[in-house]
């Protein structure tokens, strides 16, 4: 596919084996879509929990076992990023599922490099890891979808099994490309680009 940029651009290396590089394509409106996914953002941490998400020893454990069709968590940049997290991992579910991770918080937000343990062959094509309020984020791998419309995001290495949606992105991280499909809940007063 092509890579869409808005006023700037600064590549030193990419690796797309097909597509274009194309500045603001005119087909869509960047400032539409900041609006819509920011509305997204928002509406998907509005949610209520239907679980709760707990460290255990080094795992952070989401727990889908009887869990309804779309599963929300809510946790804290603080919480989710601890030092003592070295595994993510989903428990039980199946792969008519969907997992939406709000992560509240400003800083000290991020994915570490840790280890992903999805049992049942839970596919990271359901899973939305969303930052609504976060300004800037530290990554280094990924499955599933990162959507934080308001953060700079620094992904200096590691992979992404998923897609990434955010303010600014740096970083030689790569990306694997797999978009989101899972379910998301209507609420018809925002577009859904996710």
């Amino acid at each position: 596919g092509n890579l869409v940029y808005g006023t700037t651009k600064q590549i030193t290396s990419h690796g797309m084996t097909c597509g274009e590089i194309i500045q603001k394509d005119t087909s869509a409106s960047f400032e539409q879509l900041e609006t819509d996914l920011v509305s997204t953002s928002d509406y998907l941490n509005s949610l209520e929990s239907t679980g709760e998400a707990y460290k255990q020893w080094s795992s952070y454990i989401f727990d889908l076992t009887d869990g309804p069709t779309v599963n929300v968590f809510h946790t804290t940049c603080q919480d989710f990023n601890d030092n003592s997290v070295s595994e993510y991992k989903i428990i039980g579910g199946t792969d008519s599922q969907t997992i939406i991770v709000n992560i509240e918080g400003t800083t000290g937000c991020g994915l570490r490099n840790g280890g992903y343990q999805f049992e049942n062959n839970f596919p990271e094509r359901h899973v939305i890891w969303n930052f609504p309020q976060a300004t800037s984020i530290n990554m280094a791998a990924v499955r599933g979808t990162v959507l934080a419309p308001h953060a700079d995001i620094s992904f200096p290495y590691g992979v992404i099994e998923g897609q990434i949606v955010g303010k600014s992105f740096s970083g030689a991280g790569q990306i694997n490309y797999k978009i989101f499909n899972g379910c998301i809940p209507q609420d018809d007063t925002v577009d859904k680009w996710a």
